[in-house]
């Protein structure tokens, strides 16, 4: 199991380019890895969406299997992230 990364920096220094090629290098070279088992977390819908959309660029080089792989990957902010999981926490109980 891969350990979490914490990537921080100010504007325009690069974070989304660093999250998004972790992510690409562990589907790349690690296919046991489902999309499912990566989260990638950020503070604007913007950004979210630009990691969304890279990860899945680059996997559309790879093939078919790689763009199922990287759909599947919950690129998220932080609240809309932990919404999903309270409304998921309460449905359970």
């Amino acid at each position: 199991m891969a350990k979490a990364r914490w990537c921080c920096g100010r504007r325009g220094q690069g974070k989304t380019r660093v999250i998004t090629e972790r992510i690409r290098f562990l589907l790349e070279t690690q296919p046991e890895l489902t999309g499912n088992e990566i989260l990638g977390l950020t503070f604007t819908d913007k950004a979210a969406a630009e990691m969304k959309h890279r990860v899945i660029a680059a996997a559309r080089e790879r093939g078919e299997t790689a763009v199922e792989r990287a759909e599947a990957v919950t690129l998220s902010t932080f609240h809309s992230f932990c919404k999903r999981a309270a409304a998921r926490s309460r449905s359970r109980s």
